[in-house]
């Protein structure tokens, strides 16, 4: 851009004092810039630089750039560069309740106790990291953070939703419902909240444990209605958030402990484990969209990881003779698709 003087906020280069020796050398600068600093993929940089082209104004833009020798020698060998791809995990079952048991023992902080609300959160909840951490310690005024009013109470006998910030003096056997907005993620419109909302009555154990842990640091940490809620004030008010780095070392030891690379797994991880939980499971698609509040399927496959008990279903379902038979064959034949705008359908069968 110090070439060509022109303003990098631009959607295109208009400039007509760039030449092709210039934009050559700003292509050169881009691959060097996207391998040592950007980490870029190597395999991905040559569809990088055929995007730029495609995109770049053909007016007084010297593209035969792009063909010079030296460029086109620079994206083969940049190719073969060796390189590990991101591998992003989910984390197990094992390994979110291991993380909470953790940080929840007696000699544990209020701090120590803060993480395992919020690994336990993103598991249940199916959040991303901007959902329930902090990048810094003093969060971001336009943090996707769970702010204090976003996590409510409601006793029994009543319709009154009680804010978590008010909860110092409400006891656990008077709660029935535990009710959770999303309001600030990005797929949310501003204004409008996704709420989700549990019942006490749960027979499940591990389901009402994961309710009282939210209890309990709604009752025992200090915080204002619009701080997030994994949040606490120390009593000269100064603000502690659970931040992006306590939960990232938190999972690395975690796999290391469970005989795992660390560099497999990421906050991420937690978004991606119970999807892939409860497609292990045989849950259905729909639950799955609306756990991770995804809109389409194969977005939602790529936050799962596969498993053997789905691909066991899937192996003796295929292994079955009577889901497709020969009867489905003659009905094929004898009921073809019918094909035009004036004819009625023929019978299908399913």
């Amino acid at each position: 851009m110090q070439t060509c003087h022109h303003n990098p906020t631009e959607d295109h280069i208009n400039c007509k004092g760039i030449n092709q020796q210039q934009l050559l050398q700003l292509l050169l600068m881009f691959v060097a810039y996207c391998v040592n600093v950007l980490k870029t993929a190597p395999t991905s940089i040559p569809g990088i630089l055929s995007g730029l082209r495609n995109n770049l104004v053909l007016r007084f833009v010297p593209l035969d750039a792009f063909d010079d020798s030296l460029l086109v020698a620079l994206k083969a060998a940049v190719k073969r560069l060796p390189y590990s791809p991101r591998v992003r995990l989910p984390c197990t079952y094992s390994m979110v309740l291991y993380i909470i048991q953790q940080n929840t023992q007696h000699h544990g902080t209020k701090h120590h106790f803060m993480l395992a609300v919020g690994v336990s959160m993103a598991y249940y909840l199916c959040l991303r990291a901007s959902e329930y951490v902090s990048k810094s310690t003093i969060p971001d005024p336009e943090s996707h953070q769970f702010d204090s009013k976003s996590v409510e109470f409601q006793c029994f006998n009543t319709t009154t939703l009680i804010p978590s910030s008010g909860m110092r003096s409400i006891c656990w056997t008077s709660i029935e419902i535990v009710r959770f907005t999303i309001q600030h993620a990005k797929n949310v419109r501003r204004g409008y909240g996704i709420p989700i909302w549990f019942s006490t009555n749960e027979d499940n154990p591990d389901a009402i444990a994961f309710l009282q842990l939210i209890y309990l640091w709604a009752r025992m940490s200090t915080r204002l209605p619009d701080d997030p809620f994994l949040s606490y004030r120390s009593d000269m008010g100064i603000l502690h958030c659970l931040v992006y780095a306590d939960v990232h070392n938190a999972i690395a030891q975690c796999a290391i402990g469970f005989g795992f690379d660390p560099q497999w797994f990421k906050p991420h991880s937690l978004r991606m484990a119970a999807p892939t939980v409860l497609r292990a499971a045989g849950g259905d698609d729909g639950d799955i969209l609306n756990l991770g509040r995804w809109r389409q399927v194969p977005t939602s496959l790529i936050y799962q990881g596969t498993s053997t008990t789905n691909n066991n279903r899937v192996l003796c379902a295929v292994s079955s003779p009577t889901l497709f038979t020969p009867t489905d064959i003659h009905l094929t034949r004898l009921l073809p698709a019918v094909k035009g705008q004036n004819k009625l359908p023929t019978v299908r069968r399913f």
